[in-house]
């Protein structure tokens, strides 16, 4: 995993409805946890070794909100509010996916 700076920009559905202000804005990857839940059972191929995580919804300095996992920490020490740091995991050369850490 790497540390980086993150991009936020406009989805595939603000770019269908046409949104003229949508953008891609250059993000600063802190936050806070704005709510999150724990799973314990998923047996779901990928899933099922990762047991137990945190799947959170991320609200960034910028005002954007990201589903996302909070890692680097125990699931039991999240908590809403927290001050969080983007970091990325890359899941294939093209692909890297953003997740957070206690900042």
């Amino acid at each position: 995993m790497s540390s980086a700076v993150a991009t936020a920009g406009p989805s595939a559905s603000t770019r269908a409805r046409s949104v003229p202000s949508a953008e891609w804005v250059r993000a600063s990857g802190r936050g806070t946890v704005y709510t999150f839940t724990v799973t314990y059972q998923n047996q779901a191929p990928g899933y099922r070794d990762a047991l137990p995580y945190v799947l959170a919804v991320v609200e960034l300095a910028e005002g954007v909100r990201l589903m996302t996992n909070v890692v680097d920490c125990a699931p039991e020490a999240v908590r809403i509010g927290m001050p969080v740091e983007v970091l990325f995991e890359d899941v294939t050369p093209e692909v890297s996916l953003p997740k957070f850490r206690p900042a």
